[in-house]
């Protein structure tokens, strides 16, 4: 009988994976069981959550560290019924469930409707790093009205729950009649995955090269054409006041000296940069935001990046 793997969280802030194999009817069945709980609240502590994939050995739960997803979970949180979700994957073995939602007052004020959730066993596992865009190709064509937000490779799912006495169904579709198959095969929207992955690389690439020529080149041409400008740019209080406010920042006295500020970062696109009008303390012009961005440059470096020519 065929097994696939699933990762257990003992809560929803649990981040310790416990993977195990699992046979897929065993899975089925399970998804049948509900537990009861009163609250969302309650369920947080208290409920098991699955995640459909394989963790690398020795990590916690986050994207990065997951191996290989090896099923397919969507959830119809829109009102689709059950049978229109059940006949959109009839052609493979499928297991769905109501959720937590299921005909219960929503919290936009819409009235009572069918949440569910559907479960398809993949043929093969399938790599992390190309499910978002498998993901994303699923659920433009097969599964149009599922939520389109479960494409995170860590995504966790709860156990089946329900409120008490509340309305909830479980279905096994066996096309077959048992549990041999067919399983959904995903190996070509994988392989349109990979390759949409490896152009977004290369353009990705092409634009670091370029970004990294051009500002070589800006470099090169200061270095052969301003080098009177620079040496004012380094040394001249005047100078470097006239080239701040030409970046659109503006001059504060401080104890210490007074400095230019509120210049957009060519980094991180905040009006963050800032220098010392004289420079007899820092030469360098700085962005405020040290850990998340970092950029530091001279004040023809930073005119130059903003398009500034001397």
């Amino acid at each position: 009988m065929s097994t696939r793997a699933i990762t257990m969280f003992a809560h929803l802030r649990s981040t310790q994976p416990i993977s195990r194999d699992v046979q897929i009817e065993a899975i089925a069945h399970r998804l049948g069981r509900f537990a009861d709980c009163a609250s969302r609240e309650e369920r947080s502590k208290r409920v098991a959550l699955w995640s459909p994939v394989t963790y690398r050995p020795g990590t916690t739960r986050a994207s990065r560290n997951v191996a290989d997803v090896q099923w397919l979970v969507l959830d119809y949180d829109d009102g689709t019924p059950a049978k229109v979700a059940r006949e959109r994957w009839s052609r493979w073995i499928h297991i769905g469930h109501t959720t937590f939602s299921h005909m219960q007052e929503r919290s936009n004020g819409n009235a009572p409707a069918p949440a569910l959730r559907v479960v398809l066993p993949l043929a093969r596992p399938v790599a992390a790093e190309v499910w978002p865009d498998v993901m994303r190709q699923v659920l433009s064509t097969v599964g149009t009205e599922a939520d389109k937000k479960c494409i995170d490779p860590a995504r966790m799912f709860y156990v089946p729950v329900a409120k008490p006495g509340a309305a909830r169904a479980h279905w096994i579709h066996l096309p077959r009649d048992r549990f041999a198959g067919p399983l959904l095969n995903l190996d070509r929207v994988v392989e349109r995955a990979r390759q949409a992955v490896a152009e977004r690389e290369a353009q990705a690439s092409r634009r670091r090269a370029e970004v990294e020529k051009r500002r070589a080149s800006m470099v090169r041409s200061n270095r052969d054409r301003d080098r009177e400008v620079r040496r004012l740019l380094l040394e001249d209080g005047s100078a470097r006041r006239q080239i701040g406010q030409t970046l659109g920042g503006h001059e504060v006295d401080r104890q210490s000296g007074s400095i230019v500020r509120g210049i957009v970062c060519p980094a991180c696109s905040r009006p963050s940069v800032w220098f010392f009008v004289e420079p007899s303390q820092l030469r360098r012009a700085k962005c405020n935001h040290a850990n998340s961005c970092g950029y530091t440059g001279h004040l023809w470096e930073l005119a130059s990046l903003h398009g500034y020519t001397f």
